[in-house]
């Protein structure tokens, strides 16, 4: 809301600057409907509406006008020839499976409709060192237990017991499943563009994994490390005027991002707002746990947070014999703006400054917006908890039991404070008169 300028992605052509006032809400409203229709398949009506402006723009003489409606229609054109699959009547998934130099990436293609809703990606890790077949068909059926089966299942690998696989998943969708691996006609484009997405992704992920290396190792040689790091653990605090606070713990190795090994701890007899005891009671938790032989040893504790942070977390770690960890903290500059970081080690002075652009500096701040992120979503999600819980557990009667069943039966807080007294009796565990005290509570009038 403080923006006067349009952003980088107005000038890449990327955006129409709605956020300061480049275009009127009239066409920006219905430039979000033309989108919804596109996602909805209905690219030929928007078509025939760029058309129908274009000639009115090439009688009116405005030529500049009618070659952008121009564009767009031929624009939508090649939307349609890359997405648009002539027979729509079946559900269709294309799995693919692809393994290069080791690396495994299985990819779903969904054709719902006669139109391609897009692939979902999953890199894989095979340390059983079974063959491709075998992975294949052990990724369908984990992926297929969690996600609507189609009628139809086209694989780019032939796995063995196709047979038997296809009883699974009918057995699994309660109805009769085709798997094939020979394909002709439409079905062979399905798979080939299954292919064309899969393989580009791999490619642009094989690139991202070269250049986080890249990143990991400079890291290592701005520390005067001869080893490689294998392991950064990053914690951040977040609180709202010192109430509530919760720490986060995010994980990197070298492979990037270990989203399954993310923690969160919720802070615990700290005075609001003292930031140094937070970080030493999260970090020595941490370092609890790791002693009990929780989790893996981090090379590299990054706090996000100045001197004070570092030397409260140094401590804690030296009271574990943990100190052949490296502590570093980072935080931004003059006025908070990001690319002006600043870097604090335990025993230095004066802070360090890295060239935003080098990989070092780039990887440090991936890892404390992560981290960033994941402390202001747990702490949304605390909040969000104590509402509903001071709203409901105020009520004589309702105790933690039923306050998580009338949440569960109406979906949340709102749909419950709209609850008739027939609807709440519904709830098991909830009678008549309990009924009624919480209508009089969300509605006293």
């Amino acid at each position: 809301k403080n923006r006067s300028r349009p952003c980088l992605q107005y000038q890449i052509k990327r955006c129409s600057a709605p956020c300061v006032s480049v275009i009127s809400k009239s066409d920006y409203d219905d430039d979000v409907r033309r989108l919804t229709q596109i996602l909805e398949g209905k690219e030929s009506e928007i078509a025939e509406q760029f058309a129908s402006e274009m000639d009115k723009a090439s009688e009116q003489l405005d030529f500049e006008t009618a070659a952008v409606f121009r564009d767009r229609v031929l624009a939508l054109r090649r939307l349609q020839e890359r997405q648009y699959i002539s027979d729509g009547q079946h559900n269709v998934d294309v799995a693919t499976l692809l393994d290069k130099a080791g690396t495994l990436l299985f990819s779903v293609m969904k054709i719902r409709g006669g139109h391609n809703l897009g692939s979902r990606h999953f890199s894989e890790k095979n340390p059983l060192g079974l063959s491709v077949e075998e992975v294949m068909q052990k990724l369908l059926v984990q992926h297929y237990q969690s996600q609507s089966v189609p009628s139809e299942l086209i694989l780019n690998i032939a796995v063995k017991d196709a047979g038997l696989l296809e009883a699974g998943l009918s057995e699994l969708a309660g109805r009769r499943i085709k798997v094939k691996t020979r394909v002709r006609g439409n079905r062979t484009q399905w798979l080939e563009m299954g292919l064309l997405n899969a393989n580009d992704f791999l490619r642009r992920q094989i690139a991202a994994d070269a250049d986080h290396l890249e990143r990991m190792d400079d890291l290592a040689r701005l520390l005067g490390r001869e080893e490689p790091i294998e392991r950064i653990e990053c914690f951040d605090t977040s609180h709202s005027s010192g109430e509530q606070p919760v720490a986060s713990c995010v994980v990197f190795d070298r492979s990037g991002a270990v989203s399954s090994e993310y923690r969160r701890f919720n802070i615990r007899n700290v005075t609001p707002g003292d930031d140094f005891a937070a970080m030493e009671q999260v970090v020595s938790r941490r370092m609890a746990r790791v002693v009990d032989g929780e989790g893996i040893r981090p090379d590299i504790l990054l706090i996000d947070g100045g001197k004070g942070q570092v030397k409260k977390a140094d401590q804690a770690l030296a009271e574990y014999l943990a100190s052949d960890i490296v502590v570093l903290g980072i935080a931004k500059g003059q006025g908070r703006k990001s690319g002006r970081e600043s870097l604090y080690l335990p025993n230095d002075s004066q802070p360090l400054f890295l060239d935003p652009k080098s990989p070092a500096h780039l990887l440090l701040r991936q890892i404390r917006d992560e981290a960033h992120r994941f402390a202001i979503t747990g702490h949304r999600k605390k909040r969000a908890a104590s509402r509903n819980r001071s709203q409901i557990e105020d009520i004589p009667g309702i105790g933690a039991k039923k306050r998580q069943a009338l949440l569960r039966y109406f979906g949340g807080i709102k749909m419950l404070q709209q609850a008739s007294l027939e609807d709440l009796v519904k709830v098991e565990g909830i009678s008549v008169n309990l009924a009624r005290r919480l209508v009089e509570h969300f509605r006293p009038n």
